[in-house]
C-alpha cells in the first residue's frame, strides 16, 4: 500500500479514507471545532506514520523518511498546541514549500480532502462547522 496510496484506496473500497481518516478528522473537528485545524493535526499525523507516496515516488525513500522525522520531531515537542512544535511545524512547512515546492505531500492533501468530502456527505461534520482557523497559532511562533 505504501507505494501508492491512492491506488490502495480503489483497492480496498476506499476503507482507509472512509472508516480511518474520516473518523479522524471528525474527531478533530468536534474538538478544535474548526475545521482548518483538523485539517492541519490530521495533515501532521499522516506525516509522522506515513510516506507520502507522491514524494516517495519523485525521491526515492530518502526524502519521505526526512519529512517523517520532520513531523515526528514536531510531535514530540508538543505537536500544534507549543510554542516550540508550531515553530517546528513552519520549518517543515518552509522545508516542503521549498524547491518550487517540490516535496508537496500530495498524496497526504487528497486523503485528507477524500476524507473530508466522506465526513461532510454523511453528516458527520456539520456545514456549519468554522473553516477558517481565526486565531491561528503559527502567527506567534516566528
Amino acid at each position: 500500500m505504501e507505494r501508492d496510496w491512492i491506488a490502495a484506496q480503489y483497492a480496498t473500497s476506499f476503507d482507509f479514507v472512509i472508516h480511518c481518516l474520516a473518523t479522524m478528522l471528525v474527531e478533530c473537528a468536534e474538538r478544535f471545532q474548526n475545521i482548518e485545524r483538523a485539517i492541519v493535526a490530521i495533515q501532521l499525523e499522516l506525516l509522522c506514520d506515513l510516506r507520502d507516496s507522491l514524494i516517495l515516488r519523485k525521491f526515492g525513500d530518502d526524502e519521505p523518511r526526512r519529512i517523517q522525522t520532520h513531523a515526528r520531531k514536531i510531535r514530540s515537542l508538543g505537536g500544534l498546541d507549543a510554542p516550540q512544535g508550531r515553530r517546528a511545524f513552519l520549518d517543515l512547512d518552509a522545508f516542503l514549500r521549498s524547491d518550487n515546492h517540490a516535496r508537496n505531500p500530495g498524496t497526504t492533501a487528497d486523503l485528507i480532502a477524500a476524507a473530508l468530502f466522506v465526513a461532510l456527505r454523511q453528516k458527520q461534520i456539520s456545514l456549519t462547522t468554522p473553516f477558517v482557523w481565526e486565531l491561528h497559532p503559527f502567527q506567534d511562533a516566528v
